[in-house]
């Protein structure tokens, strides 16, 4: 499945991300522009998650789910993931409650009341319904087949089953963990000024350098020291996932740091606590971009090889890495090369909640034109 999370399997992949950005730029032109004496309260926070939602669905199905246009959450999507998650959370810690659930699912008059069907009229079963409904057009003689994820899944050798379930898995986990991501790491940059104004700096010399696209271009934004350093901070200050995401340890058993570790244990991970590693200096709680722009290069190679952490290892390493942080360089040159972005109230900025991934709502901020700079 990586060549279709990877986005080597999807035709024009930076295209169809650049053509939802837009999209969410013209609207926040055509209804959330501040001005002198009449500010609009942008909870930016549900905005990003609409965001996430059509960037992924145009992936997953070659088109979205126009989260962003119709500006609602669409068959209730988002807060019925909102309201599954903290039990999800539970049960994924507790095997024998998993266990239950696997039993309880085979149960078929049980099965239709705890698990997501096609049917369903809110929640993941929409969703599910779309795939169904994208794969059988797929699968019908002579239909053209579309270089999207769901493409790639299928053929790479999944079952439409598979697929369907798949797909709904990648619209949850890639649009919250991908959202939380540009929430945090926003508000950490409006709310610092000295990173703030850095960084616009940098973005208005690299346009009037000619060194920057419109939209900007991924390669283009890698070339942006400043901006990715803030996008390494904001990643390990703010890890988007705090689930354990345990390994089984061999049935011979192993041994860590001189303790042996019998076999069959799960073994799971805090993130940011292992952000907060003393390899990051004497003050990982900081969000301090500037910590990645030293000289020491033995010492940014143990920062990087922590720092990867944050989206798993081996075999299970998050497969969308790439077009994630994508998303990241774009965005924030899109808002900061236009718009000055201030928190309406700076002592309460945002209601955040964490149950594994973490749902952010009242972000509340005044958008308005930049005086100075070029879009």
């Amino acid at each position: 499945m990586s060549a279709g999370y990877a986005g080597k399997d999807i035709e024009g992949v930076e295209a169809a991300v650049d053509e939802r950005l837009m999209h969410f730029i013209d609207k926040i032109e055509e209804r959330w522009i501040s001005k002198p004496g009449a500010t609009k309260i942008f909870d930016i926070a549900k905005r990003i998650q609409f965001l996430t939602l059509d960037m992924i669905s145009q992936l997953c199905f070659g088109r979205s789910l126009g989260f962003v246009e119709a500006d609602e959450d669409a068959f209730e999507f988002q807060a019925t993931v909102e309201f599954q998650m903290p039990i999800v959370n539970v049960f994924s810690v507790m095997i024998e409650l998993s266990r239950l659930y696997e039993f309880l699912s085979g149960i078929p008059f049980i099965r239709k009341v705890i698990v997501p069907s096609a049917g369903d009229k809110f929640g993941v079963g929409p969703i599910m319904a779309i795939s169904r409904e994208v794969i059988n057009e797929r699968l019908t003689p002579g239909a053209q087949q579309k270089k999207d994820m769901l493409g790639s899944f299928l053929k790479r050798g999944l079952t439409p089953d598979e697929v369907e379930m798949e797909v709904s898995i990648s619209l949850i986990a890639g649009s919250d963990t991908t959202a939380t991501a540009m929430r945090a790491s926003l508000l950490a940059i409006i709310s610092n000024p000295r990173v703030y104004s850095k960084l616009v700096r940098e973005i208005d010399d690299a346009i009037a350098a000619g060194k920057v696209s419109s939209p900007i271009r991924d390669d283009e934004a890698r070339k942006l020291p400043y901006l990715q350093a803030v996008i390494k901070e904001g990643l390990r200050r703010f890890s988007p996932i705090t689930q354990l995401r345990e390994r089984v340890v061999p049935p011979e058993g192993d041994s860590f740091h001189g303790q042996f570790i019998p076999g069959g244990t799960f073994v799971g991970i805090n993130s940011w606590t292992i952000q907060c590693n003393p390899v990051y200096g004497d003050d990982p709680e900081v969000f301090r971009p500037e910590r990645w722009l030293i000289d020491d290069e033995e010492r940014l190679r143990q920062m990087t090889y922590n720092h990867e952490l944050i989206f798993g290892w081996g075999t299970t390493r998050c497969l969308g890495v790439p077009i994630a942080l994508m998303n990241l360089n774009k965005l924030f040159v899109e808002l900061l090369r236009r718009y000055d972005i201030e928190v309406i109230d700076p002592l309460k900025p945002w209601h955040s909640e964490c149950y594994g991934i973490f749902f952010q709502r009242d972000f509340n901020v005044r958008i308005s034109h930049r005086q100075t700079g070029s879009a």
